[in-house]
């Protein structure tokens, strides 16, 4: 196993496990109603930089999973263009006091040579 082919198995273990780093986040596609819940990593920060570089309270959360527990779960994570395609799909996490958060999805930001998508959101309902 290449160097590549390991940090893909280990970005899998690491995001996908429960019991360490990953969390359940339950996927809604826009397209075809398909729901899954794969673990991943949720972050959610309230502190932002202006245009001038001034400190601002904003609100940024993402989640991070791996493309390959999304796709072995049957979720349709590209288009036919080969690009990951899923702005507006619905992602449902818990944040870290329990409480769940319902987000829907803005942008993303996929590394092709690990399979970690980064997925920017905005919160919904």
């Amino acid at each position: 196993m290449g160097l590549i082919d390991q940090a893909i198995a280990d970005l899998q273990i690491i995001t996908g496990n429960g019991n360490d780093f990953g969390v359940p986040i339950k996927f809604t596609s826009a397209k075809d109603g398909k729901v899954v819940t794969i673990n991943g990593i949720h972050n959610k920060i309230h502190l932002g930089v202006d245009s001038v570089g001034n400190v601002v309270y904003s609100k940024n959360a993402t989640v991070s999973v791996s493309e390959g527990l999304l796709t072995n779960a049957g979720y349709s994570v590209r288009n036919a263009s080969g690009e990951v395609d899923m702005k507006n799909d619905l992602v449902d996490v818990k944040d870290s006091s329990g409480i769940l958060k319902n987000y829907i999805i803005k942008s993303k930001m996929p590394d092709e040579t690990i399979g970690l998508i980064v997925f920017v959101l905005e919160d919904y309902k």
